[in-house]
């Protein structure tokens, strides 16, 4: 460690200090600071009270500087917190235009739900009226059928006349087949119906044994399609035979 100099070990008549080296902020902030290092460059140049002297105006100077930064950021947290406080109503009126979006958006889901019921309800009712309009035209189109299939019925057919009369009467039996029975206009034309019945299923086979082996023979393809025919009336049996 190095000697330190006092007034006792200086001669005064033959030895005179040097002007005092100021110390500088830099001298004590760096990080490896050294206090050996630090007097030793400095006690050369004055005396220890000399800069015991300059020490001591550091730290009133370092003590200041840390009451004058507590004070600073001291106002700043306080100007903080005030924002803070102020900011309050600001967050409350915000929370408020939250809810009363929040009930808009409710009422708007209602409001679609509400549509979505109708429009299911009327979606409903057209299947219905769509139905309607089918049952409605399929009975207006058997009341059709079921005369001209009378005003085809005769005493004597051809074999041409007999194949329109087969014809018409499986379309008149397929059509009836989607109709409810129970039905007033259905009920209603249960004789009419009844009485074609029975005449085709009649006359066909009494047509098919009347026709000699000539006879089938000169008709060729019409026979036969009277056989298929006559197969497929078979399907719808008459009152007598149900």
């Amino acid at each position: 460690m190095d000697r330190y100099f006092t007034s006792e070990s200086i001669d005064e008549d033959n030895l005179e200090l040097p002007s005092a080296k100021q110390i500088e902020r830099s001298s004590f902030s760096v990080p490896d600071f050294d206090v050996d290092e630090f007097l030793a460059g400095y006690h050369q140049y004055q005396t220890l009270e000399d800069i015991q002297d300059q020490l001591r105006t550091w730290t009133r100077s370092l003590e200041q500087e840390l009451v004058d930064l507590i004070n600073e950021d001291y106002g700043q947290f306080v100007g903080l917190g005030m924002s803070l406080a102020e900011g309050k109503p600001k967050v409350q009126d915000i929370k408020v235009e939250i809810l009363g979006f929040q009930q808009e958006i409710k009422q708007v889901q209602k409001k679609l739900e509400t549509s979505a019921k109708e429009t299911d309800s009327l979606i409903q009712e057209k299947a219905q009226l769509r139905e309607m309009e089918d049952f409605l035209a399929n009975l207006i189109l058997y009341g059709e059928r079921l005369h001209d299939v009378e005003l085809q019925i005769k005493t004597q057919y051809n074999a041409e006349q007999l194949q329109d009369l087969g014809q018409a009467y499986i379309a008149l039996e397929t059509l009836l087949a989607k109709l409810p029975h129970n039905h007033p206009y259905i009920s209603n034309q249960a004789s009419r119906q009844e009485t074609i019945r029975i005449h085709v299923h009649e006359t066909f086979p009494a047509f098919i044994k009347s026709s000699s082996k000539e006879g089938r023979k000169a008709q060729g393809e019409s026979f036969f399609r009277l056989l298929v025919l006559y197969r497929l009336i078979k399907k719808f049996p008459t009152g007598d035979t149900k």
